[in-house]
């Protein structure tokens, strides 16, 4: 009896250890990253909320995003449910930077899969993400949260957003594609320097080869001991390539830009 006793004794004290120390179904809350329903591990969204601080700092414009099952419970919202969703959360989590309560927020319904995109400039002289912006904004997080990559759609929504205010405090503009700033600068340190490297072996190349003489017909090709030609003709015959572009795959559901006053605006989302 008293054995029996000890092993209920000692399952209550693991299961009461157990209850006391387990790890949170959900990652924590911060300021700017919210997880409700832990996608994110805990190096993930510490590194986020950091990036999310910074930006504040930095810009005066606040860049939150939220991960939940659904808007709202609905499992197929409209656009202009998911844009009153996001303003919802913006206005209940008292979010926004200053005076001018800046920001902007990505939600990321994960059961449902919609997202949407929603911000808020009291003035919106501050507001450096234009219509475009936040299309290749959406345009690179969905990719990711297609394929479930949930750091990574945050990250890359981070990455952008901050390009985007970098751009808008250096030129006062709102960041458009194409920007051809942005375009060059993107060109020179991908291809630029690599290029000129090429471009030198290339040159020293071509200079050990000036005795060279451009072989332009056929019989130059041939050893022409190896036998005789009795007769030598070259033509040459018109050819023809056609060219299709592969149509890339959108994004579902948008439903535009909309003003939804007192200084919002969404994107209407979609599904990814």
């Amino acid at each position: 009896m008293k054995t029996l006793k000890k092993i209920f004794v000692g399952m209550f004290s693991v299961a009461l250890f157990a209850t006391l120390f387990a790890v949170p179904a959900y990652a924590e809350s911060g300021s700017y990253v919210f997880d409700e329903v832990g996608v994110l591990s805990s190096s993930e969204f510490q590194s986020l909320e950091k990036q999310g601080a910074e930006y504040a700092d930095k810009y005066g414009i606040g860049v939150y995003i939220q991960f939940t099952d659904m808007m709202n419970g609905d499992p197929n919202p409209s656009s202009s449910e998911r844009n009153e969703y996001g303003r919802q959360v913006f206005l209940q989590k008292g979010l926004g930077v200053g005076s001018g309560k800046n920001g902007i927020i990505v939600v990321v319904a994960v059961q449902s899969r919609d997202y949407v995109t929603v911000k808020h400039f009291g003035d919106s002289s501050q507001d450096p993400f234009s219509d475009s912006a936040v299309d290749a904004l959406e345009g690179k997080y969905t990719e990711e949260l297609s394929d479930n990559d949930w750091y990574d759609a945050a990250r890359e929504y981070y990455d952008v957003a901050g390009e985007q205010m970098e751009y808008f405090a250096v030129t006062g503009k709102q960041w458009t594609e194409p920007d051809l700033i942005s375009l060059l600068l993107k060109i020179l340190a991908t291809i630029g320097i690599p290029l000129a490297v090429a471009f030198g072996i290339t040159s020293n190349d071509k200079s050990k080869m000036k005795t060279a003489r451009e072989a332009t017909e056929a019989t130059d090709y041939l050893d022409r001991n190896s036998f005789h030609l009795t007769v030598s003709n070259d033509q040459f015959v018109n050819t023809t390539m056609t060219v299709a572009p592969i149509p890339r795959e959108s994004k579902s559901g948008g439903g535009g830009w909309s003003d939804m006053g007192g200084g919002f605006s969404g994107s209407g989302g979609g599904k990814f």
